[in-house]
Parts: C-alpha cells; sequence; structure tokens
C-alpha cells in the first residue's frame, strides 16, 4: 500500500536519544555505556 520502511545510521546524537528515551521508560541503559558503544563501533547503529 505504499508504505515503505527507511533505516539510516544514528548519530552519536541519536544515541544518547535513544538512552534517553530508555531511561524515562524506566529501563536501565547504562547510562555510561553509549560512550563504550559508539567507541566501539561509531558505525554501528
Amino acid at each position: 500500500m505504499g508504505n515503505s520502511v527507511v533505516f539510516e545510521r544514528a548519530s552519536r546524537s541519536d544515541l544518547d536519544t535513544m538512552v534517553d528515551w530508555a531511561a524515562r521508560e524506566g529501563w536501565n541503559p547504562g547510562l555510561r555505556d553509549a560512550d563504550s558503544f559508539h567507541t566501539a563501533d561509531p558505525t554501528g547503529f
């Protein structure tokens, strides 16, 4: 029906936003983990 899905690589700022969303939902996102994940693979999100 004309629907499509577009995938884009998340920026470092996007990753921070996702961690913030998780924290607001009461998840335990590992607030310091984003730095490690991004450093290990900056193109992985």
